[in-house]
């Protein structure tokens, strides 16, 4: 990079103190932090003498001080529409936090608002970067398991990050999506402070690629309490002479491995005969590369975005790596130099896929075609209601959406 962009950090909450903040050194070859924007007076002031830089509560105080040219939104997801449309008016780049929006109706006008004035927007999706995805994908390049064609996740991800996963996957779109849901009571229950629960609601998610693949995903209580399978559940990578596996274990990562059925197993009774872990390689609580073996060599991937170890809370050896490479992405994608891997359509696919899923479970498993017109579908028009009460204006109106999530100052 000639020069790295001159940013903002929009929001300061936990994602920005845990992940984003601790890996601003690394990153200064590609971006600059030279303002910070949240209406907490206290984390505003507080981060702004962290890093030294000027702090704002307002929104449109940051735009007129003429300081950026591009900006990272940390900010809530009821927010990120009005952020994204009103950065895209004021000619500022920016990268948002997954999810993307709230309703599909929101994220075609982020998209439509930022190309119309020639933005680069992206959003921020990790999970089809974490070192399983990676090496999965890896292997099915391969050739070793056969064609893929179907793939089945258990107490993983179902949702927004789900859907991204398996479009990376298959480097391909749904054209149909299907869902069905579950609700049942529980015992009241404390997940944290502010997250109490006396029900959960299971979904199955079914995406149907052309090429007739398909990616089922499923799951309730994704955090592992009451008895429930802990992330990363259960994952099937499904090829034609053999598959990927991954079961939960004591912690997030899981543990994967490839089975591949050679061509005197499959005559003598199908079943694998090359079994091998998923191998990663860790150095300073760092993640450094890596790789399977298959018959007659082996996958193997280098990372080569090593930011420094974090430490916190549900932080995994590769987390800061993955931020760092959305970040590098999206600055050098601003200055010309190439395309990100996870693109504004594919976000902006990702919304419809969900908006899809819940509608199908609205209509009882019905298959949905993807056609665009997510934003007429009853479940997205309930969430557009719910929100608009909630705050009291047109969820789709950016200046009163910002007035709602920066107010002046009392």
């Amino acid at each position: 990079m000639t020069a790295p962009l001159r940013c903002a950090l929009i929001g300061v909450g936990t994602r920005a103190k845990k992940l984003y903040l601790p890996i601003l050194p690394a990153l200064a070859p590609w971006i600059e932090v030279v303002a910070v924007c949240t209406p907490n007076i206290a984390n505003a002031a507080d981060a702004g003498a962290q890093l030294g830089v000027p702090s704002f509560t307002r929104l449109s105080e940051l735009l007129d001080a003429g300081l950026i040219e591009a900006a990272l939104v940390l900010s809530s997801i009821e927010s990120h529409h009005a952020v994204s449309v009103t950065l895209s008016r004021h000619g500022i780049h920016h990268l948002v936090e997954t999810t993307m929006a709230s309703t599909y109706a929101q994220a075609s006008d982020m998209v439509e608002t930022a190309d119309g004035q020639g933005i680069t927007l992206l959003v921020a999706e990790n999970y089809f970067r974490f070192p399983f995805d990676r090496l999965a994908k890896a292997v099915s390049a391969s050739g070793a398991i056969g064609e893929v064609k179907r793939i089945t996740c258990y107490h993983d991800q179902v949702g927004f990050h789900g859907h991204a996963r398996w479009i990376k996957f298959y480097d391909a779109y749904p054209d149909q999506v299907q869902a069905l849901t579950h609700t049942m009571p529980t015992a009241r229950h404390v997940e944290s402070a502010h997250r109490v629960h006396d029900s959960e609601t299971f979904r199955a998610c079914h995406l149907y690629f052309p090429g007739d693949r398909i990616a089922v995903a499923m799951g309730g209580n994704l955090k592992g309490m009451l008895g429930r399978p802990p992330r990363p559940g259960f994952t099937e990578i499904d090829g034609t002479r053999g598959a990927i596996v991954r079961f939960a274990g004591a912690d997030l990562d899981g543990r994967a491995e490839l089975r591949i059925a050679s061509d005197e197993a499959l005559m003598r009774d199908g079943k694998s005969d090359h079994i091998a872990e998923f191998v990663d390689r860790i150095e300073q609580a760092t993640w450094v590369s890596s790789s399977v073996a298959i018959p007659g060599g082996k996958v193997e991937l280098e990372n080569s975005l090593r930011p420094g170890s974090i430490s916190g809370k549900k932080l995994r050896e590769w987390d800061a790596t993955v931020v760092m490479q959305i970040v590098v992405e999206f600055a050098e994608q601003v200055r010309g130099l190439r395309r990100a891997q996870f693109s504004t359509l594919d976000a902006l696919k990702a919304t419809e896929i969900e908006a899809a899923c819940c509608e199908s479970a609205r209509r009882g498993g019905q298959r949905i075609m993807l056609a665009g017109d997510a934003a007429s579908f009853e479940t997205d028009l309930a969430t557009a209601r719910s929100l608009n009460e909630r705050f009291g204006v047109d969820h789709l109106d950016a200046d009163a959406m910002i007035a709602m999530h920066f107010p002046p100052a009392a």
